[in-house]
């Protein structure tokens, strides 16, 4: 399975290389006998412009233990409380439709609709007609962003038997570096129990550290045994000042079920 110590300068030089090879994480976790959450962590950890840096990993790893900062070197992240983050769940793709609106004397349509809580940017489509059949058209655009934003990339259904990388995109809009706490959940989509120890998912939170204007991704290893239910999955983070989250569901496939794209 591999270790979990950290890696030397060695392994370090050794691990870009692999990188650079484009080899598998799983492939380079079995060269350097080390787990593959803990080449995750370090790849994670150390990037700059998605590029891997052995040497500022090196350094960092130097790093004397002090007030606020583990022994083992990496920044110990107080602070944030993750339940209190409210996860975004109307993740609809249309956010209206209204094919028949009437406008005031004046000419004017007005319109009233609640915003989707998805992350993305919009399309507004409008077409307008009098009784003398004259017509028109509009077309704009809307993007709806926050601070920080946390997005996961969940696969359209898991399958039993299933070992995968489940990742989500923490995103950085200010113009600070924020640092602070991410965490990945699942659970029982009926009992709304937690399925973290049935997946493998033993570390739900891990400390980000994003620059300003820019996006880190943070995975987690999990694996489907037999028998596990709908589920639903929760990813949340938070600074302490700045927060966001996403819920949704997860169907779980039977080995039985014969799938075809």
């Amino acid at each position: 399975m591999g270790d979990y110590t950290h890696l030397s300068m060695s392994d370090r030089r050794r691990f870009h290389i692999f990188l650079e090879m484009g080899l598998s994480m799983a492939e380079i976790a079995k060269r350097l006998s080390k787990h593959r959450s803990t080449l995750y962590r370090e790849r994670n950890r150390n990037q700059e412009e998605g590029a891997y840096l052995p040497g500022v990993a090196q350094e960092k790893a130097k790093e004397p233990a002090g007030p606020g900062r583990a022994e083992s070197g990496r920044a110990e992240v107080k602070g944030p409380d993750l339940s209190q983050v409210t996860a975004r769940k109307n993740l609809n793709e249309t956010a209206f439709f209204f094919p028949q609106l009437l406008s005031d004397g004046d000419g004017v349509v007005k319109l009233q609709f609640t915003m989707p809580e998805a992350l993305t940017q919009w399309r507004f489509l409008g077409f307008a007609h009098d009784q003398q059949v004259r017509s028109g058209f509009l077309e704009g655009h809307a993007i709806t962003a926050k601070d920080l934003m946390v997005q996961p990339n969940p696969p359209r259904f898991l399958r039993e038997g299933d070992a995968l990388e489940f990742t989500v995109k923490v995103s950085n809009q200010t113009a600070a570096r924020q640092q602070g706490k991410v965490r990945l959940a699942f659970s029982d989509a009926q009992s709304q129990q937690s399925a973290d120890g049935l997946l493998g998912n033993g570390r739900p939170e891990i400390p980000f550290d994003v620059p300003a204007r820019q996006s880190r991704s943070y995975s987690w290893s999990i694996k489907v045994p037999d028998g596990v239910p709908f589920l639903t999955y929760k990813a949340v983070g938070s600074t302490g000042t700045v927060s966001d989250g996403e819920e949704g569901y997860l169907p779980v496939l039977s080995r039985r079920i014969f799938v075809t794209e």
